[in-house]
């Protein structure tokens, strides 16, 4: 069962818009994947506050473990 999980800024999207997303992913999986793994897609919408976002600019070293 695949878990796709989409993180967009709080209060951004609207219900309707939520649910467009959800079909809207579960739809493509079922294209790449097939219909057998769509009925299986959990989307999960975790909507954070602004400014609770970082970027990692790319740098030569790797990232602490």
């Amino acid at each position: 069962m695949p878990v796709i999980t989409y993180n967009p800024l709080e209060g951004v999207l609207t219900i309707e818009q939520k649910e467009a997303i959800i079909q809207g992913i579960k739809k493509v999986v079922g294209e790449v994947a097939g219909e057998k793994t769509k009925k299986g897609v959990w989307v999960i919408i975790n909507e954070s506050p602004e400014g609770y976002f970082a970027k990692r600019v790319a740098s030569k070293s790797p990232l602490p473990i």
